[in-house]
């Protein structure tokens, strides 16, 4: 307010820019929060896949091979 006392043209030219940059962060808060709940769910799958695969190669690994119904050949786990 004082800016417009002491220097009119000033704020006229600035007051524009003052509300634009007011007004951006509520007009984007909107796509913002979208974004995030793109984000999370993307990452909760990238969880759950991670944790099917660990717990899909913990099933194959202790799967009993042919010859040995009670333990795994350490030479096999290698080998795919």
């Amino acid at each position: 307010m004082a800016l417009a006392v002491v220097a009119w043209p000033l704020a006229a030219v600035l007051a524009p820019w003052l509300l634009l940059v007011a007004t951006v962060p509520f007009a984007l808060r909107r796509r913002h929060a979208a974004h995030g709940r793109r984000v999370r769910d993307l990452r909760a799958l990238v969880g759950t896949r991670m944790l099917d695969l660990v717990q899909g190669l913990r099933e194959v690994l202790t799967r009993p091979r042919r010859g040995h119904p009670d333990r795994i050949d350490p030479g096999q786990r290698g080998s795919g």
